[in-house]
């Protein structure tokens, strides 16, 4: 995206402009049809949340509020949804009316300022968003700041399907997990390109 204030030299430029309301549109439309197992995989992270009790969750890159919608139904939880598009945190308003949308840019330093404290982060096909791998071991590591000792994270993302450096391998997740200080880091479900991986925020 030409106008994209974070876009660095070596990023991975998007082909889709989600801040676009009509191409977020789109993009819903086609993510559901050639995935519909991310049905089962949204099962799969809010059986999770409910299963550890958490009460304040916040979603990373949370788009339409799908994931939203089933987390909320399952355990309760208040939920705050970060996403920098607008036109995605209108269709979340739509299908997660009790959950708080917030307008931010994970790659923007201060995108967690004033968010609060949290029991749980999830964040399904959102990390590569970031445009290059290497932001995520940073972001990882403001996670860890916003959660409450015992908190758990949820990540779910693609397998790279080339060399870009976009996309990270569950391994690759595991370390920066790891290195951002998280513990018992176990992969959970994988379905189609997709995998989900649980780890803890240590104290």
């Amino acid at each position: 995206m030409a106008d994209d204030p974070y876009l660095e030299r070596d990023d991975v430029p998007s082909p889709i402009d989600l801040r676009d309301r009509e191409a977020a549109r789109a993009w819903l439309a086609d993510a559901e049809a050639r995935r519909p197992y991310r049905v089962a995989v949204r099962a799969r992270i809010a059986e999770e949340i409910a299963a550890r009790g958490a009460r304040r969750v916040v979603e990373l890159g949370g788009g339409p509020g799908l994931l939203a919608e089933a987390v909320i139904a399952a355990s309760g939880a208040t939920y705050t949804l970060v996403d920098f598009s607008a036109p995605m945190l209108e269709l979340a308003r739509t299908r997660a009316p009790a959950a708080r949308c917030e307008l931010r840019d994970l790659r923007d330093p201060r995108w967690m300022d004033g968010l609060g404290a949290f029991d749980a982060a999830v964040t399904m096909q959102a990390v590569h968003e970031l445009r290059h791998k290497r932001r995520a071991p940073r972001l990882y590591e403001q996670v860890h700041a916003l959660l409450a000792p015992g908190a758990v994270f949820v990540v779910c993302d693609h397998e790279p399907a080339d060399a870009r450096p976009l996309f990270m391998t569950a391994d690759e997740q595991r370390a920066a997990l790891a290195g951002a200080g998280f513990g018992a880091i176990r992969a959970v479900m994988t379905v189609g390109t997709l995998y989900v991986i649980v780890a803890v925020r240590r104290p």
